[in-house]
């Protein structure tokens, strides 16, 4: 048996919807920014031909929040925006830049991050795992 939900004001299950929708945009943002401040303290440490491609990837990544025109609370280009950042600051923190980050953004919107990149930042830090800063990039 289906249980359903009665509203008495349909537009307050609209409102509803829209604020969570808002508060959830605001909180990629906010993990978004965390992940970018992380990610540009590495580029000082990094070798020129890796601080460029690692500019641009960050202004590639920035570009559609930055304007006001281009500015979305679209949920899914929000996740796939942290989901690239989040790898990148990974593969930051193990001391190399692999795909995609090995070769400057690719024009136009990106493609969704598959699930076998995601993986690596996914799973939870052991021993093993961590590594520190090679700066040869």
């Amino acid at each position: 048996m289906q249980q359903t939900r009665s509203f008495s004001n349909p537009s307050q299950y609209s409102w509803n919807a829209a604020l969570r929708d808002i508060q959830s945009a605001q909180k990629m943002d906010e993990v978004f920014s965390k992940v970018q401040v992380a990610i540009e303290q590495h580029a000082a440490l990094l070798k020129r031909d890796a601080a460029v491609r690692l500019k641009l990837w960050l202004s590639k990544l920035s570009e559609q929040g930055a304007s006001p025109t281009l500015q979305t609370n679209n949920p899914v280009w929000k996740k796939n925006r942290n989901a690239y950042a989040k790898l990148l600051l990974n593969q930051l923190k193990q001391g190399r830049l692999e795909k995609p980050f090995n070769a400057a953004p690719p024009s136009g919107p990106l493609q969704t991050l598959p699930a076998s990149l995601t993986y690596a930042f996914s799973l939870p830090r052991t021993s093993s795992t961590r590594s520190t800063l090679r700066y040869c990039l």
